[in-house]
């Protein structure tokens, strides 16, 4: 069966925003999709991952991610609690002008099982001499069984600046 994306809600900042809300998703699709091309305002690398809440519930989330560096790669996992998905956000100390790509892709949202959740992001950064791009790849799972009727996104700390964009996408199948 061919998968077609239909567009649910499209988000484009025109101005510094804490977070953005996709709500009342309807539990017509498969799957979900929301890819972005997204800035953070906060200049400490540490601290550009997005923050993924599902249905307002901070709970039940776990989450093993592994990063590919210039210089290497890295690995670990956690369950905490909201989830965090990448450290995939542009900061401001970075290269000017430069946006992350991100793409989340949450399987059976609107089933009675538990959620995956698949993260891929990559970000270059030709401001330093080292870390001039890497890519983070997350596996994630929201342990409820309720339909996901509402996502939030935020970056750890600090905000979204202007021309952050982000959009929602639901799976249709297709005979």
């Amino acid at each position: 069966m061919a998968l077609t994306y239909e567009t649910i809600q499209t988000y484009i900042a025109t101005s510094s925003v804490s977070d953005i809300t996709f709500s009342s998703i309807p539990a017509t699709y498969t799957d979900l999709i929301i890819k972005g091309s997204a800035r953070c305002s906060v200049t400490n690398s540490n601290y550009g991952y997005w923050v993924l809440t599902l249905n307002s519930t901070s709970a039940d989330y776990q989450f093993t991610r592994v990063i590919g560096y210039v210089n290497g790669i890295d690995s670990n996992g956690d369950t905490t609690n909201p989830m965090y998905v990448g450290s995939n956000t542009e900061f401001t100390g970075w290269t000017s002008n430069t946006f992350s790509n991100v793409e989340l892709y949450i399987l059976d949202y609107a089933g009675a099982n538990p959620k995956p959740i698949n993260f891929d992001g990559i970000i270059e950064n030709n401001s330093q001499s080292s870390e001039k791009a890497f890519q983070e790849i997350n596996n994630a799972r929201w342990n409820n069984t309720a339909a996901i009727t509402s996502i939030k996104i935020a970056p750890g700390t600090g905000s979204f600046v202007t021309n952050t964009r982000i959009t929602l996408y639901g799976i249709l199948k297709t005979p």
